[in-house]
């Protein structure tokens, strides 16, 4: 089952501003959207997580979104997970978000949207491989 600790009509929205969000695409959950109301929003099995999904490959707090309140910058870090985080096919510890963007935390596939902007389809990025790990935190746009 998936949750959001604010399930008023009003989660993502303050005074009408549209926030970024998560959509599952695939799992147990597929078509649940998750907005992201926070300027840190934890994903994981624990019901005390901002983002609660039950998938085995989880863990009780497996990654946190982090959106920059000044610049509206989201990125994903991973917290030690016990399967890792997925971005675009390649494990990260912590990745910049773009438009679009395929975020895997277990067995479920998020995508990460802005509002306004053209849902696009998923996609796999080539050479893909588990034990890949990269972070990104120079200053250039990954977007």
């Amino acid at each position: 089952m998936a949750s959001r600790r604010d399930t008023s009509a009003t989660a993502g929205s303050e005074a009408g501003e549209a926030r970024p969000y998560l959509m599952v695409d695939s799992g147990g959950f597929a078509g649940t959207r998750f907005d992201l109301t926070a300027e840190e929003m934890v994903i994981g099995r624990n019901p005390g997580t901002d983002i609660t999904v039950l998938d085995e490959g989880l863990s009780r707090e497996h990654a946190v979104v982090l959106r920059d309140p000044e610049s509206g910058i989201c990125s994903i870090e991973d917290l030690q997970s016990s399967n890792g985080t997925k971005v675009n096919g390649k494990r990260v510890r912590s990745a910049e978000l773009c438009h679009g963007d395929e975020v895997q935390l277990g067995r479920t596939v998020f995508r990460f949207l802005e509002p306004g902007l053209p849902v696009v389809p998923p996609s796999r990025a080539p050479g893909s491989d588990d034990d890949d790990t990269q972070a990104i935190t120079g200053p250039e746009d990954p977007c």
